[in-house]
């Protein structure tokens, strides 16, 4: 499935990631190939959503980009400036322009720290303002997050829901005024009423701070609703690139099509075009060639020993598929997705 190549990426972008390369070594002494050759972009205003399963590299991107650790290979620039390459104390007054929301909003926090301090603290680091300047954006950036600091700022993160703490994790990321936010899994842990409220936000906040959005996560239906553009990946690998409307209801690639097919609906009529076939490889042994060949229903010989190139899929204007025998236009599954 997965493959490589660039000519996916645009010439104006504000983010652009090329060719990164992330292993990590297991305990019984493998490499897990978290990215391989994974090149994306970004321009600005704009929220690019990376699906796929677990395992696929999703959180490795994002921290690959923040540089938390380096890549082994490859290179990222914000506005042409290169980041992976960068001093220490160069790289981190670059990392004021990007900032990342986690995950698990409970663990990301200090539970030693007010939150008050916390929403100050990459204020302090950056060395912004006095500290009555500081006091003042720490309360107005927790008011644009629906937080009173007068409630909630003598508080410690053990004290807040868990819609809260993520309000108060997007603060943080919010008080540098930073131009990218990487959102990785923001509300995966929340409950869908929070999740609502949560995604709501982010959207008044990208509006409010000009932000432009790397938002991560397994859940379609959300990345549908808050992304321009979808990346969709599996076992470190680029698969589909393109616009959020092209890749939903015109799904090229045969990963692409199993995940929206595995979106529960009510419609019998709504068929499976694409039936995986056994497990996940480990990615201590990832197949040759194309690496979704071992369950992919349309695999040939050509798909067990070459691997495919990211190329643009003829009568669009931005859908890209790295597969040697990609769906039809037919065969998309957009019915699910009204």
């Amino acid at each position: 499935m997965a493959g490589s190549g660039d000519d996916h990426l645009r010439s104006a972008a504000l983010l652009s990631a090329r060719g990164l390369v992330q292993t990590y070594r297991s305990s019984g002494g493998g490499r897990v190939q978290a990215l391989s050759d994974v090149s994306l972009d970004i321009v600005k205003g704009e929220t690019l959503g990376v699906v796929g399963e677990s395992g696929s590299g999703k959180s490795t991107l994002a921290r690959a980009i923040l540089a938390l650790p380096r890549p082994e290979r490859g290179e990222v620039e914000i506005d042409g400036e290169p980041i992976l390459k960068a001093t220490r104390q160069r790289l981190q007054r670059i990392r004021h322009k990007l900032q990342m929301v986690f995950q698990d909003p409970l663990s990301s926090l200090n539970p030693c720290h007010r939150i008050s301090d916390i929403v100050e603290m990459p204020l302090i680091v950056a060395n912004r303002g006095s500290a009555v300047e500081r006091r003042e954006i720490v309360a107005g950036t927790l008011l644009s997050v629906g937080l009173d600091v007068e409630q909630i700022g003598s508080r410690r993160p053990s004290e807040l829901s868990g819609g809260q703490c993520q309000r108060v994790s997007l603060a943080r990321s919010l008080v540098l005024r930073p131009e990218i936010l990487i959102c990785d899994e923001p509300v995966s842990a929340l409950d869908v009423s929070v999740q609502a409220q949560v995604l709501n936000l982010l959207e008044d906040s990208k509006m409010a701070y000009n932000l432009t959005m790397l938002f991560i996560s397994h859940d379609l239906s959300v990345v549908r609703g808050i992304s321009d553009r979808v990346v969709v990946m599996y076992l470190g690998k680029i698969c589909e690139v393109g616009a959020t409307d092209e890749v939903y209801f015109s799904a090229r690639h045969p990963y692409t099509a199993m995940l929206l097919d595995s979106v529960p609906t009510m419609d019998p009529r709504a068929r499976s075009q694409s039936v995986p076939r056994g497990e996940t490889p480990s990615p201590l042994n990832v197949p040759p060639g194309c690496r979704f060949n071992t369950r992919c229903s349309r695999a040939s010989s050509i798909c067990e020993v070459q691997e495919p190139k990211i190329s643009k899929v003829s009568g669009t204007v931005d859908h890209f598929v790295a597969c040697h025998h990609p769906l039809p236009a037919t065969g998309a599954t957009g019915n699910r997705y009204p």
